[in-house]
Formats: C-alpha cells, sequence, structure tokens
C-alpha cells in the first residue's frame, strides 16, 4: 500500500507570541512574533484496500 501527503492549505495565522531561541551553548534570547505558519494536508493511501 503507498501514502502520499497532500497539502489542502497553507497561510498565516496573525498571533502575537514569544518563545525563546537558543544563543550559544547557555544562553536563551527572547524572540516576539506576530504570526505563525499553518499548514493543514491529508494522507492519501491507495493500492488494495482490502487488507
Amino acid at each position: 500500500m503507498s501514502s502520499e501527503y497532500v497539502e489542502i492549505l497553507n497561510f498565516k495565522a496573525f498571533y502575537k507570541h514569544s518563545y525563546f531561541e537558543t544563543n550559544g551553548e547557555n544562553g536563551r534570547k527572547k524572540v516576539i512574533k506576530n504570526h505563525i505558519n499553518v499548514s493543514v494536508g491529508i494522507d492519501l493511501e491507495y493500492g488494495n484496500t482490502k487488507e
């Protein structure tokens, strides 16, 4: 049976949030972003479906 990922929707959701990036070995840097990338997809399986 074969499988294939199909992307059906891709957009940016505007949402202000913060997160920490690693900066070197022991450092962290706070980053503020205004959007989140969203990808919606489906996993199609095709072939012998009687199993």
